[in-house]
């Protein structure tokens, strides 16, 4: 099914030069000139080298997403196949979305159609890390039905939360900027995009072309590429949802083929288990890329003379406390890095169990002490379908603030 082509304005074609890295850090810099559904074909001083997929890392172009203001508001698209979409608009009519892409540097908007059945979520002001946490938990829990997400003030610290109605989507109304959302045993209702904080979709499972990787245009926004083929112009990216966008080479940020080799817990889908009462479910602290309030996630590289190691993606979490994530034996090897949050080191008995088990079995076990060196993992997940962490305090003992820091926690194929 062919969707949306999308020529974003105002961006004039680029040089084909690239700096090409392979997962085991390896890095040429040349210029791209084929990828196929196994290997990519790089020039490098007039001669074609031939990379396979699985191997690579990125290929970056050397234009870096550029910044959002720091007052500027968007609404964050997710497709079925992991197509994430940044826009300033999001109507809709009848089955078609209708967004605004914006260049927020140039203060232009481009227009891009996608079918409502290719959308997974919609969340609006998603530039606050806040709501997407908060929107990401109603995603796990969700049912059978799709999700009308309303906003709602917070209990606690005038925190807004999120309240989440089951029902069916229907169809939307461009002139009346609304949305048909029928709840199970009642008529359907002409819902207003405006009273819509977001929107989970429950989209039914099928068949799908693989990921050969993921494309960043210079925006920020990310693309799940099924293809890519080389013009003239530059390239055509076709999507695993449908979506077929051509692009110069100076829109692309980078084609990223390690994401599909390497996935960061912090970013996959998870499933929460308490094994006790101590702490109740909303003081569990899952942060994915970067708190709100800090630059990473820290520990100690030495506790003595306080130097710090700062991680950009990883897991910061309370003991007790169980994390499952589906693998569907997709991964071999599970790496991190690991130690008790740096502000917990005034306590030097403070310590935390960590248990990693592979469909039910005890692959590591590990007493992570305050104030020892980071620890590194590296777990062997061959043939596992899931992978579970096991966050525990030392039997007889309370909580006592204590925090586990899982640093650049990763699955690798």
């Amino acid at each position: 099914m062919r969707l949306s082509i999308l020529v974003l304005a105002g961006w004039c074609i680029g040089a084909y030069g690239a700096e090409l890295t392979t997962l085991e850090g390896k890095k040429a810099t040349g210029e791209v000139m084929a990828i196929g559904k196994l290997e990519l074909t790089f020039q490098v001083n007039g001669m074609p080298q031939k990379y396979p997929l699985t191997e690579l890392n990125t290929v970056e172009f050397g234009n870096k997403p550029k910044p959002i203001p720091a007052n500027a508001t968007y609404t964050m698209v997710e497709l079925t196949d992991g197509t994430t979409i940044r826009c300033t608009s999001f109507k809709l009519d009848g089955k078609t979305a209708i967004l605004e892409v914006p260049d927020f540097a140039a203060g232009t908007t481009s227009r891009m159609q996608v079918p409502m059945t290719t959308i997974f979520t919609v969340l609006k002001e998603a530039q606050d890390l806040r709501r997407e946490l908060r929107f990401r938990e109603l995603i796990r829990s969700r049912g059978r039905f799709d999700l009308w997400v309303i906003s709602k003030p917070g209990a606690m610290e005038n925190k807004e939360t999120y309240d989440a109605i089951p029902g069916t989507f229907g169809p939307g109304d461009l002139e009346k900027n609304s949305i048909k959302f029928t709840r199970q045993g009642a008529n359907p209702l002409d819902l207003p995009i405006d009273r819509i904080a977001g929107m989970i979709f429950n989209q039914l499972p099928g068949e799908a072309p693989p990921t050969i990787c993921t494309v960043q245009d210079s925006l920020g926004n990310n693309y799940a590429a099924k293809s890519v083929e080389r013009t003239a112009n530059g390239f055509t990216v076709n999507t695993v949802a449908g979506l077929k966008l051509e692009m110069a080479s100076n829109q692309i940020s980078k084609f990223d083929f390690g994401s599909n080799s390497v996935k960061y817990l912090s970013e996959m889908e998870y499933k929460l288990a308490y094994e006790s009462s101590v702490l109740p479910i909303e003081l569990l602290k899952v942060f994915k890329n970067e708190f709100p309030d800090r630059k990473g996630l820290e520990l100690y590289v030495d506790a003595k003379t306080l130097k710090k190691v700062t991680y950009r993606k990883g897991l910061w979490v309370h003991p007790d406390v169980i994390l499952e994530f589906p693998l569907e034996r997709k991964f071999k090897t599970f790496r991190a890095s690991v130690g008790i949050d740096p502000r917990y080191y005034g306590n030097s008995d403070v310590s935390i169990n960590l248990v990693v088990e592979g469909d039910g079995t005890p692959l590591l076990r590990n007493e992570i002490k305050a104030g020892s060196p980071i620890t590194e993992i590296n777990v062997n997940l061959q043939n596992c379908d899931l992978l579970r962490i096991r966050v525990e305090t030392p039997k007889g003992e309370l909580d006592a603030g204590r925090a586990l820091v899982i640093g650049d926690g990763k699955v690798m194929k």
